[in-house]
Order: C-alpha cells, then structure tokens, then sequence
C-alpha cells in the first residue's frame, strides 16, 4: 500500500542562522501559513546574505520534494526598515528572496550533502523536486545572496514525503484540535427578554474554510469541529490566545511571536442556534439580530442568505431577520470579517528605543478606525489591528415600533428644583400608519402620550416641564461629579404599545444633572487659519512690527500673512513684497513669507516667547489697521509697534487673544477637571464589564472626576455605564488627530452621529471633541459640530489641545518643584489635557511584563519593547537618573521597582497640587497622560495592566485629595483646597516640616480659616 505524501516539516523544531528584530521567528516557516506576500507568515534573517534554516522531521523519512516559498517575488524592491513607518499601507514587502541557495540533508545533523543547488532563484513559490528521493532526518535551505538588500525572508519550508519511524505528535499555531463534535450551549432569553449571542461561537481564517461563499457557510451542514472556538465578544487575536495558539502578547516579548499576517486575511464566525421559547416570534412580531461592534467590516449571512453588512469598528447593525429564521429548526448564523484594508506595516520598539514605529497616519486611510492598532509610543502594533466580533450580539423581539436612543436634558435652576426633558424617538418598520402609545416611568413619575407614527418612518415624542408638570422634579435627587456628592442614578423604563400591547421597551438608568460650559476664545482657528484685524489711530510711519509677547501654543509665533491698510483705501495691502525681518525663524520659514501675498507660505519664530517680525515700506505711510492671519500657533498677546528709523519703537495697540479655558459647571458648582486619559482600554479588548468597573472604580478612589477617551478607543456601553455609577465626567473624542482629513467621508459621519446618539443619554457623557491635538478640516468640523449640538445639550470642541484646553505636554519626569513653577508648560496652566511620566510598576507586575524565566533586571530587552524608548517622548532614562539620584542605583529589578514608587508618588501628588496652587486663576482642569494601560507598559500609568495599584495612585489620590492641605514646593506656601459643594468654615489647618529621618523641623503652625466651596 503506497503511504501519502505529507509536509514533513509541518510543525517540526526548526534552528537557523539568525533571526531578524520582527514578528518573523523560525517556526513561522513551517506552520502551515505558507503564501507569497503579506499574506503569509514566515521566517525573515538578520543582516548578511549567508543565512540557513534547518528543520528536524524528528524521524526518518522519504522525501520526494521541497517547496520553498518566499515573501518576495520579482520586482519587489528593496524596504527601509530603519526608515519611517508611519505611511506603510501594508502590503509592503520587507524581504528579499535567495537567488543562490542550496538544499542539503543529514541523518544525524552533522554531516550534510547538498541534493539541490541554484544559482538563479526568482523568488514566489519554488518547486524542487527530488529525483530519486532522498532518506534524512534533517534538511538545510542555505542561502548566499539575496535579489536585494531586504533581509532574506522565507514564508514557507514545506518538505513533501514519507515517514518510516514513528514521529513525535506536535502542533502550531495554525493546527487546531478538532473536537469531538460540536455542541454550543442553548440560548437563553436574558431579564431585559433579550437573547444573547456570546457562546458557542467558532471561527476560522477564510483560506482554511471549506468554502467562500457565505451561503455555503451559513448553510447547515457545515463541519465546524475543526474551527477555533471563538470569544463574543472579543478579537480574532483574543480567541486565538484564549485557546493557547498564539501567547498572550502582554506578557514579555511574546508579541514578536505572533505573526502580522493575522490582519491581512479574512476570518469567519459561524454560530449554529435554536430560537429560545422565551422569545416571542408569533405573527406580527418582528425579529432582530443586533451586532454592537465588529472590526472592521462584516458580512452578516443566515441559513444560506445575505442579510447585511457594515464598515465601522464602532457602529452597530440592527437586521431585520424575521424571515430569514427557519421554523423549528437549527439557525446558522455566519460573519465574514475582513480587516482594515491598510493595516500598514510598524516596526517593533527595541533596544534602540524607538518611540514611533507604528502607520499612524495610514490609520487615517481606514476612518473610522482605531487609530493605535498599529501601535503608538505606549502600545505595540495589535497583529491582526483588533479584528473581530468585539462588542455584544443578541436577538430581540418587538412590535412595529421600535424605541431609539433616549435623550435627557436637565436643567438645574437650583438645588431644590429640577427640570427634565426626556426625547423618545419611536420608528414604525411596518407599512402601514400605527397609533402608539409611549410611556416612561422613572422615580416614581409616570408619564404618557400618544402619537400616530407614519410607515416607515420616526417620531420624536418630547416629555418636558412645560406638557407634562410632573417632570419639574422638586427636591431631586440629583447626579454629581466624584467628590461633590453622589452619583444618583434613576431607573427609567420607556414602552412603546400599540393598544395594550407593548411593542418595544427600553430600560437603562439616568442622573438629573446640568453640565454647563464657561470658556472665552478671541482667537478660533479654522483650517488651520485664523485671521485676526487690529484697528488704532491713524499712524504715520516706515516699520510696522508685530511684537510678540507670550504665545498660546507650545510652538512659537506663526502667520501666513500680515497686511497694513489705510482703512480709506482697504483694499492696498501697503506691506505686500517690502523688505521684512523677524527676530528669528524656525522650520524653514522667512519672514518675507508673511508679506509675499503667497496664501500657502508662512513665517514662523523660534519656539519661545517675545519673538516680532517688521516690515520696512521704503518711506513713512499712512495706515490705521494692521490684519494678521495666524496659523494654528498665534500669540496669546502681542502689540502692534510703529518707529520711523527702526531702531526706536512707539506702541500703538495692546492684543490679548489668550483664551480663558474650560471650565465644567455641574448643577451650578464649578468641578475641577482631575483624571487621565485612556489611549486604549486592552490590546486585545480584552474588557469585560467586571474589568471595566474596576478600572473606573479606581479612578474613583484616586479622587478623579474625569477621564478622556483619547480618539474615541474606548467607546463601549460598559465604560458609560461605570462612568455613571461612580460619578466620574466623560471627555470623548471622534476617531480624528492632528487635523488630518479622514477617507470615507459618508461612513465616517454616519457613525459619528450613531455614536453620539447612543451614549449621549449617560450622564457621565460631559463634551465630544473632533480631534486629538489638532482641528478638524473645516468641512468635518462643521458636520462633527451640529451632529453634537443638534442631538445633545453638550459642548462640541474642536481640538483636545488648543481653544477651549490650554494645552498639553510634557510626557518625562521633571523635578517636581518644575510643576509649581509652570516653566515646562510655558507658564500656562488652564485647562491640561495631557502631562505625564514614565511609571514603573510593583515588582510582580514588572515580573510579568519581563515574562517567565527572565530576571528582568538590569534593563533590557523587554524593557524596550514595552515602551521605555530612550528616543521618544518619555525619555525613561531621566525618570532613571532621578530614582538613582534620589534612592541610589539599584542592583535588582526588585529594588528598582521598590524605589520607583517614592518618585511615581511625589511625582503624581505634585503634579495635582501644582495646578491646586492656581485653582480657578487660570487652572480648571489637568489631566494625566495617562491614567489607564493597555497592556503591560513602563510609562504612564497609575494602577498597571494587572489593576495593581503602586506609588502612583496613592499619590495622584493624596493631591486630588477633596479637602486636601498642600505646600508649594517652590515657596512653601501652605494652602488649603476645597473640592466640594460645601464651604469650610472654622477648619484648623496644621503644618510640620519633616525631615527625611522623620525627625521634626523647627515648631508646627497653626491657623483656623474658611474655605469657600470648589
């Protein structure tokens, strides 16, 4: 009988000469993943053209055959893999392929002989054939040069023959066990009547299914026992991980073991399921299919149709499939996901310290999209970018007409007087007109109305104080901030009927509470312009200067333009084409850019205050009006100066353009803005509600009232939902940076405006800005602005950096006495969005990022890939000298991580009370860069990835304190801050100075004050 040929070398140990710095180790040649281009995984070599690879079939065999199979191909050219990452698309191909190599076999691993050999390689698939075949144990691909100067990268090493021993059984990555059966779990009708759809879930990669075609999939004779069982919600990557097919990428440098090729191939779910009889699918009842979140498109097929699709990782799909179920029987759901199509292709951080090896601005390319999931200076690429079925899926049951996303509006004249609007938008999906009646109930008030809502269409029923009494609530219990009372939440219950019975109903719990703005913005940039006219007395005079005085951006003074008029004659720009000069010019400017009529050039400073740019006319004129046209850095306060021999200057008007920033009012008590940001909430989102309302209960107990959702990573109905119940305000974002204008358009605002919709009625939701550290495009601006204005009471800002915010930065350790003093702000304070340090962890957490068997210490390896990049923002090696300065070197990662705790406390805690010192004189709000980790990181961070708290917390909880008693570390001055709705009165504050022994420092000083409320 003739044995089967089979690839030998699946799974087998392979050794080679090296191995590149990138998710490319050597098993990767041998997992069964073996395709030319980004699609496959496999090996890529260090530098050099001689590299080998070697397998061990672990046992004597026949081999009839090899088949090599190399990323690259002809015409593929040479990658810069020192070079800038972040416009990759994805399909770049970072390796070369070997045009001289040989094959050579060995029975015991020691003496070789060569059985192919060539020097014309081309790369792609390359068959070779072994005539006769050839007995061995071992077999070597050698290679001694390569088509260009890409590392030499092999995709797939498959040897094709016979076994004649026994051979050890293995596995990898791509070889899942196949069960028994499968046998998912009944579903079940949750307490809300509610079906969901998060077991019994598997999933496969679309090359390894046996067919394409969704109908085929979705069809009911489909062998699935071979699938991966599939968490719901939860990524591609989480499943895998969770099954032990790839390690958790977490943990040590476990990341460069998981291959890039996960997000460059489509994947299907697929879930097999019996319609509970809980769930009523009588006639006249309409059955839908909810997805929350999928990443980042999705074909939605059942029992052999299409029934939908979408392009969003954020939005949700809500399918009619009331006559796509089968009766009585088994329902077969499939879900082809398809990732973002320009992954783009980062790099790994590493003992260079790279910060920035991530597509960041590729990410653009696929808005809406998750801006970090190919990584950022905190995070590393997530490697198939958080593909998957992310979010919940359920089924319900309904009548024709659909409740929508609630909206609530309080107003809060006083604190004994509420007034609530609640909006209850009701759609009718049936042909025909339906008269409905909505009611809502919450806090012992119930209330009515009924209305007649056309086919197909949607109705907006308003309950307000001036229809309905019974919502101007006396002595409410209202929803506070952390810190200024409690977070009171009210069940709210709203049903829409058509006659006595109930068609849909909707419950979630809300807090009566206003959020008003206070800010002031002379200046608002558009586009990345902003022009500003300055009007004086008639002058007449040579040199016009623009005299800088402090700026409003950490950069320096920049204009497109400056033009001097005579408002007589308005239209003669007398400074166009005179001679200009400037105290100094940075990014390659001129000052004669300003005066050249040239729209697009601009004249920008050195970044530091008191910098002026003049124009010399040749001659005095006569002029009354000087008009500036700022870029995005104008000046906080300037003057406009005049001299006639341009040594002697007269001032002729004082400007100042700086903002007064933000300041939250909630229920009419000012509410300091303290808290951090979340960049990510888990690389693998990973975030179940337990972990979430873990992460924002310690928020709560550090004293925070405040966190960002940086570019909208975050978003789901569980971080609302603990937002609430600890009273902690929500800044969210859209999914924009830097004033980049995404692709996509159309998508982009559909699910703008479905986010905002669905999260607008937490009470915990305070403010949406566009975009991170930059404006929208004025075209996305306007639309972003009136989705927010139109369907909320909430202030829409553009920009998370500038405006409204004062600013943000810096991201290192400083001596904490530099936070009092403001000079690593500009002297700014306002209203901070980002400031932050490197932030080292308890030793078992640390133990954990290093990974098993690593001692962790001195600093290396792991260290690096997890983001204390010596070249980058966080400049780690300060925070270092600061612990060695303070504490002494350390001789142990132990002794380290115990050090590091005294710096995160004093460091955390003055942050904090540096912005106390000017508590409402031009300070509001300051937020840590950041607050929460997505993984195991060494840089800004409170508690770590394992929710173990550290010196951090401990000190961001002392200086947000809510009565707290502080003293500048710049003058010692002792003060008392109140962050409450109630005022102090006859409280005695203590103070003792403490040397580093413990030992008291001259005699204490008391004094008994008032202190106002917040």
């Amino acid at each position: 009988m003739q044995r089967q040929l089979s690839d030998l070398a699946l799974f087998r140990p392979v050794t080679v000469s090296s191995t590149d710095y990138a998710a490319t180790p050597a098993e990767f040649a041998v997992d069964g993943l073996a395709q030319v281009g980004v699609q496959g995984s496999g090996w890529r070599a260090a530098q050099g053209d001689s590299q080998w690879l070697i397998v061990d079939l672990q046992g004597r065999c026949d081999v009839s055959s090899v088949v090599l199979t190399f990323e690259a191909k002809p015409g593929d050219g040479p990658f810069d893999a020192n070079g800038p990452r972040d416009r990759t698309l994805g399909n770049e191909i970072q390796s070369s392929y070997a045009t001289i190599f040989d094959l050579d076999v060995s029975e015991d691993g020691r003496t070789w002989r060569t059985v192919y050999r060539t020097e014309s390689g081309a790369g792609g698939v390359v068959n070779i054939p072994l005539t006769p075949t050839v007995r061995t144990r071992w077999v070597r691909f050698s290679s001694s040069r390569r088509s260009n100067t890409n590392l030499v990268g092999l995709n797939g090493f498959q040897v094709y023959g016979t076994s004649r021993d026994n051979r050890p059984a293995v596995r990898g990555w791509t070889n899942w066990p196949v069960r028994d059966r499968d046998n998912p779990p009944a579903l079940t009708v949750a307490p809300d009547g509610s079906v969901p759809i998060e077991s019994g879930w598997v999933l496969t990669m679309q090359d390894f299914a046996p067919s394409s075609d969704g109908a085929v999939l979705s069809g009911p004779s489909v062998d699935t026992r071979g699938w991966v069982p599939a968490t719901v919600p939860g990524t591609v990557l989480a499943s895998l991980v969770e099954q032990g097919h790839l390690p958790d990428p977490v943990y040590g440098m476990n990341n460069l073991k998981i291959p890039e090729a996960l997000s460059r191939h489509a994947w299907w779910y697929r879930r097999t399921f019996s319609v509970p009889r809980g769930l009523d699918t009588s006639t006249g009842k309409y059955i839908w299919l909810e997805f929350d979140g999928i990443n980042h498109e999705a074909e939605f097929w059942l029992n052999g149709a299409k029934i939908g699709s979408i392009v969003s990782a954020f939005g949700r799909s809500v399918l009619n499939v009331t006559a796509a179920l089968r009766r009585n029987a088994d329902q077969n759901l499939a879900v082809k996901i398809s990732p973002m199509p320009f992954p783009g292709s980062p790099g790994d951080k590493g003992v260079r310290g790279e910060a920035w090896v991530s597509a960041n601005t590729t990410m653009f390319k696929n808005s809406p999209t998750y801006l970090a999931a190919s990584g950022w200076d905190w995070m590393p690429a997530v490697r198939d970018r958080a593909s998957g079925i992310w979010n919940h899926v359920r089924l319900r049951s309904t009548g024709a007409v659909l409740v929508g996303d609630l909206r609530v509006d309080s107003v809060v004249p006083n604190l004994s007087t509420a007034e609530v609007t609640l909006t209850v938008p009701v759609r009718n999906v049936a042909p025909t007109a339906q008269r409905t009646t909505v009611t809502a109930a919450f806090n012992g008030i119930k209330i009515s109305s009924t209305v007649t809502v056309p086919a197909g269409q949607e109705v907006a029923v308003v309950f307000a104080p001036k229809t309905h009494a019974q919502m101007r609530i006396q002595n409410p219990k209202l929803w506070w901030p952390n810190g200024y009372g409690d977070p009171t939440l009210h069940e709210l219950t709203v049903t829409a009927a058509i006659g006595s019975t109930v068609s849909d109903r909707k419950t979630q719990k809300i807090g009566i509470r206003q959020i008003q703005y206070q800010y002031d913005l002379p200046i608002t940039v558009v586009d990345g312009r902003a022009e500003q006219k300055v009007d004086f007395a008639p002058q007449q005079a040579r040199y016009v200067r623009m005299q800088g005085g402090r700026r409003a951006t950490s950069w320096g003074f920049s204009l497109w333009s400056m033009s001097v008029v005579d408002s007589k004659s308005a239209g003669t720009d007398l400074a166009l084409n005179k001679t200009a000069e400037a105290s100094s010019s940075a990014d390659g400017t001129s000052p004669a850019n300003a005066f050249d009529g040239n729209s697009g050039s601009r004249w920008t400073s050195n970044y530091q205050d008191n910098e002026w740019v003049q124009v010399d006319f040749g001659s005095a004129v006569t002029f009354d009006r000087v008009v500036l046209t700022w870029e995005t850095a104008y000046a906080a306060t300037f003057k406009i100066q005049v001299s006639q021999d341009g040594q002697s200057w007269t001032d002729v008007s004082s400007v100042d353009n700086a903002p007064k920033p933000l300041v939250l009012i909630v229920n009419g008590v000012k509410v300091f803005a303290r808290g951090g940001s979340w960049g990510w909430d888990e690389l693998l989102r990973r975030m179940p509600a337990s972990r979430v309302d873990a992460a924002v209960a310690l928020h709560r107990d550090m004293n925070f009232t405040l966190i960002r959702n940086w570019v909208g990573s975050s978003y789901r109905e569980e971080l609302f939902q603990a937002c609430d119940k600890y009273g902690i305000l929500l800044w969210n974002e859209f999914w924009l940076g830097w004033g980049y204008d995404p692709d996509n358009h159309d998508t982009f605002f559909v699910q703008a405006k479905d986010t905002v919709l669905r999260y607008r009625s937490h009470a915990c939701a305070t403010v949406w800005f566009g975009c991170n550290e930059g404006s929208p495009p004025s075209s996305v601006d306007k639309v972003l602005r009136e989705i927010v204005e139109s369907n909320t009471d909430m202030l829409y800002a553009p920009n998370s950096a500038s405006g409204v915010i004062t600013g943000d930065g810096t991201y290192r350790w400083l001596d904490p006495r530099q936070y009092f003093s403001f000079e690593a702000t500009g002297g700014k304070s306002g209203f901070w969005s980002e400031i932050g340090l490197p932030t080292v962890s308890v030793v078992e957490s640390m133990r954990n990022l290093v990974g098993p068997g690593e001692s962790g210490w001195p600093i290396g390896a792991a260290w690096y890939m997890h983001d204390w990049s010596t070249n980058g923002n966080q400049q780690p090696q300060g925070y270092q000298a600061a612990i060695d300065a303070r504490l002494a070197p350390s001789t142990s990662l132990a002794e380290f991580c115990r050090k590091a705790q005294f710096v995160n406390y004093e460091s955390m805690r003055a942050i904090f009370e540096a912005w106390n010192t000017r508590l409402w004189n031009d300070a509001s709000g300051v937020l840590l860069w950041m607050s929460h980790p997505a993984w195991h990181s060494t840089v800004w961070q409170t508690y770590d990835y394992d929710m173990d708290v550290n010196g951090s917390v401990y000190g961001a909880r002392k200086g947000c304190e809510q009565r707290h008693i502080q003293a500048n570390l710049q003058n010692w001055q002792v003060t008392a801050i109140n962050h409450t709705a109630t005022a102090l009165s006859g409280v005695t504050v203590r103070a003792q100075l403490f040397g580093l022994d413990g030992k008291t420092i001259g005699a204490p000083q008391e004094q008994k004050i008032d202190v106002a409320p917040s």
